[in-house]
């Protein structure tokens, strides 16, 4: 697993954390279903979909890391 491969995951993680489900997540990213989401925790976060999760959750994640050092 890349470095990029891990942040990633803990993006997902923090926007699922964010949102409260999958299928919610999904909606917010326009993914077709919850399911596809809920795979990226085995699987990694797909690549077509990293730019959009980067856009919608990318900068709210990166925040919340600087707060927890501070």
């Amino acid at each position: 697993m890349t470095k990029d491969d891990q942040y990633y995951q803990q993006v997902c993680t923090f926007a699922h954390k964010q949102v409260g489900s999958y299928s919610k997540l999904a909606k917010a990213l326009g993914v077709p279903s919850g399911a596809a989401v809920q795979m990226w925790r085995v699987n990694g976060v797909a690549h077509k979909w990293r730019p959009v999760l980067e856009k919608k959750f990318g900068a709210a994640f990166r925040k919340s890391l600087q707060e927890l050092v501070t």
